[in-house]
């Protein structure tokens, strides 16, 4: 973490031995003291350091579910209070059907590199993609930009402030499991992971929800909660299919406990999004500035002109990997995306 923010050039960060991405973005945070950060779950990752005129962090990852988040908020607010947080929730956190809601608390735990089932993963991954020259030359090197065989091979990684580059896409020859939104489709189809139907919202999820915000509340620190929305055709097939009444009712306690909290309605495609769950880019952009414009308090933060540069509708989600590290667009989803032509 240190070697990247004192690069003067684009240094990611990868590791596939062990997830422990809330410990590396707690100490990105505690380094940079950010005036305003985002938190969620990898579904907030696509904002990235440019579009902001004031120190920020990206915490994606972080709050992969709404009791680790509430716990995850008040740390951070031990470390420092920034100026604004945005928060990126999920929907299916409060479907109380959903059998991962709320297994833990989050751990900051630096990575044991010596633990056999980190040793095993990392084997794997190296394995699966025929790595092995590649980590025989980082083991002779040592510590270099990039960090991680993952960011060295494929571009893949975490940026100085918690951004991420998802380079495989664009220079891995394996097609993603998400082409077509092939995957997400069938979760759907199938009522699985994520996508389990619900009729009401959890009450034991909710209250963590609420017990976050006061906290921001008491601390004095401004907060905008926001929903980050699913590609048209998905969100197509969640309608056809039905079954997700607790939506509806998740926005009316929001609304009815008074939370900052808004859910962008801006133009967007299937083109926009790297998979079925995650927007890119440049329909990210286009999200921030909705929210912009709903809340002013945002303004003094948001660099208008860098959101317009990367929010144009002829960009790729994958703008910035390929502009920073030069690689070509290319409609890796196979939607027959004009600008991957």
């Amino acid at each position: 973490m240190r070697l990247q923010l004192a690069s003067p050039e684009s240094c990611l960060f990868s590791e596939y031995g062990k997830q422990n991405e809330a410990f590396y973005k707690f100490e990105l945070y505690r380094a940079i003291r950010p005036d305003i950060a985002v938190i969620g779950s990898s579904r907030v990752l696509e904002m990235n350091q440019r579009e902001f005129t004031r120190p920020f962090v990206n915490l994606g990852r972080v709050m992969t579910d709404i009791k680790r988040g509430e716990s995850a908020v008040v740390q951070l607010l031990n470390i420092h209070k920034p100026k604004f947080i945005l928060i990126g929730i999920d929907q299916y956190w409060f479907n109380p059907n959903w059998d991962e809601a709320g297994v833990d608390k989050v751990k900051l735990v630096r990575a044991d590199h010596n633990d056999p089932r980190a040793i095993l993963r990392l084997m794997t991954f190296i394995a699966e993609h025929g790595l092995w020259l590649e980590a025989w030359r980082a083991l002779q090197r040592g510590p270099e930009c990039h960090f991680g065989i993952s960011a060295k091979k494929f571009l893949s990684g975490y940026d100085a402030h918690g951004y991420r580059h998802n380079g495989h896409f664009l220079t891995s020859a394996k097609t993603p499991e998400d082409a077509k939104f092939a995957f997400t489709l069938h979760k759907i189809a199938t009522g699985d992971r994520r996508f389990e139907p619900g009729h009401n919202v959890s009450d034991s999820q909710f209250a963590y929800l609420v017990k976050m915000t006061k906290a921001l509340e008491e601390a004095g620190v401004p907060y905008l909660i926001y929903f980050q929305p699913y590609p048209p055709k998905i969100q197509a097939a969640m309608d056809q299919r039905g079954g997700f009444e607790y939506l509806e009712e998740l926005k009316s306690r929001l609304s009815s406990a008074n939370m900052h909290f808004f859910e962008p309605a801006f133009i967007h495609s299937d083109c926009d999004y790297i998979d079925g769950f995650h927007i890119g880019d440049a329909g990210g952009a286009r999200q921030l500035a909705a929210l912009t414009e709903e809340d002013p308090r945002l303004r003094e933060f948001i660099d208008m002109g860098e959101i317009r540069k990367v929010g144009a509708t002829s960009n790729s989600p994958m703008f910035y990997s390929a502009e920073i590290f030069h690689l070509k667009p290319a409609d890796f989803l196979r939607l027959g995306c004009r600008w991957g032509h």
